[in-house]
């Protein structure tokens, strides 16, 4: 079924007359979701089983941290859906990059230990920029490229938990290091 809420007529550069069809907001939601959706439990899925595989919490954020990126990569219609369009279809108050940076920065939250403590804006701010960093490369055509800005952003992610000589054992972080 075609979801199509208003039938119009418009004129074309010939000067002919040609019916267009406009979707209502509601719809385009609902089309965002049906791309969303998916996507979303997708990335939710290959996240979770990343970091599942894992004992140390350390080692749950760099596998899911790359999982994310390889998902991305191998499916950047996906993630374009997760990024790109999901930024652009916040309608009816509801945000959907807003969901899935919700989603992941609570999982941080609850993978690092109490003495690690990650406050949910510092999760939120930290996710967010690694948000950022995909849609950066999904509107540049360079998808392919995100799984090599994994040391970066793990990086980026323990940095604050771990200092830097804490971070040695789970990025290159040396001189010349990726």
């Amino acid at each position: 079924m075609r979801e199509a809420a208003t039938q119009g007529r418009t004129h074309g550069s010939d000067g002919r007359r040609r019916r267009t069809s406009a979707l209502t907001a509601e719809a385009r939601a609902r089309r965002g979701s049906a791309e969303f959706l998916p996507s979303f439990a997708a990335l939710q899925e290959r996240v979770r089983d990343a970091c599942a595989a894992q004992e140390e919490w350390q080692a749950k954020v760099v596998a899911g941290v790359r999982a994310a990126l390889e998902f991305c990569a191998a499916d950047p219609a996906a993630a374009q859906a997760l990024t790109v369009t999901a930024r652009r279809e916040a309608v009816g108050g509801r945000q959907p990059d807003q969901e899935v940076i919700a989603y992941f920065a609570q999982m941080l939250v609850d993978v690092a230990p109490a003495e690690k403590d990650f406050p949910a804006p510092a999760a939120v701010a930290t996710i967010e920029s690694i948000a950022t960093v995909v849609r950066g490369h999904l509107v540049a055509g360079t998808a392919d490229r995100l799984p090599a800005a994994g040391a970066d952003l793990i990086y980026l992610t323990l940095l604050s938990r771990l200092g830097t000589e804490g971070l040695a054992r789970w990025v290159d972080v040396g001189p010349g290091a990726s």
